[in-house]
């Protein structure tokens, strides 16, 4: 293994290591989350949860559903799999996605440590591509986890059977979260102040969240969902279609790619003053 390899290698590791409490704590919530959930649809019942929400008029159903994730009607395995898009899922893996996009530079340049690496014989592009991927890595382990308990809820509180909608949701998940770590990234590569990058990230994130929960309960403001990488993720449309979303998936790849990459150019172009 040549040295430049060895490098990277070390800065993938050091960077899954340090996010470890991250990874710890939010895979532990989330299959805390889900439990809880199950445990409720148990203590109700599939007739009670779903005649409730029957219940409810048009404009709150669709709300919980579009925007909280409850789906009785799909039963206990699509009301845990559309948890995804419930706000405190989403809080969770955001909070880490953008604190491993915060910490691949600004962070860094904060603590000196990216002038030792740098100064090594590594090139900026394959520094914060080793940084993208450890992210990718993290943000995997974590779906993976919510993944499996799911699955393990299933088992446990009910006789469904899994169904391929499931790993799709996952998927669609993981690829929300990385096109919200790339923004992280990006801004991060310009930058040399953490908490500037985490506030700009996070004004970022709501306000694309905002303008979804908005295009989803006021029709004059549905034409602008599109804005919204939000838009592109809808768990309990997978969960009753049964279907892979081709092109919601396509616009999140493109859409992390080009932040991505944006990020690389900025970086190698960039002074570091620190």
């Amino acid at each position: 293994m040549t040295r430049e390899k060895t490098i990277m290698l070390s800065v993938l590791n050091y960077t899954l290591w340090s996010h470890r409490g991250g990874l710890f704590f939010v895979s532990f919530s989330i299959i805390s989350f889900q439990v809880l959930i199950a445990l409720v649809w148990n203590s109700l019942g599939e007739t009670v949860a779903v005649g409730f929400i029957e219940l409810l008029p048009d404009d709150i159903k669709n709300l919980m559903e579009s925007q909280f994730g409850f789906i009785p009607s799909s039963g206990i395995g699509g009301w845990l799999a559309s948890l995804n898009r419930h706000p405190i899922y989403i809080v969770l893996f955001s909070a880490f996605a953008i604190s491993v996009g915060v910490s691949s530079v600004a962070r860094e340049i904060e603590t000196g440590s990216i002038l030792y690496v740098l100064s090594k014989p590594v090139s900026r592009s394959k520094f914060l591509l080793e940084k993208i991927v450890a992210a990718i890595i993290g943000i995997s382990i974590l779906n993976l986890v919510a993944l499996i308990g799911l699955l393990l809820s299933l088992v446990f509180f009910s006789n469904e059977n899994p169904q391929y909608s499931f790993f799709y949701v996952s998927l669609n998940s993981l690829l929300l979260f990385c096109t919200v770590n790339s923004i992280a990234v990006m801004i991060s590569a310009g930058s040399e102040d953490s908490g500037a990058v985490t506030g700009k990230t996070t004004a970022v994130i709501l306000a694309m969240y905002f303008i979804d929960f908005l295009s989803n309960v006021w029709p004059y403001v549905s034409p602008l969902g599109f804005i919204s990488i939000f838009h592109y993720y809808q768990p309990s449309k997978i969960i009753e279609n049964g279907l892979l979303p081709w092109s919601d998936f396509s616009v999140l790849i493109i859409l992390a790619v080009i932040f991505y990459g944006i990020a690389i150019f900025v970086f190698k172009n960039r002074d570091i003053s620190r």
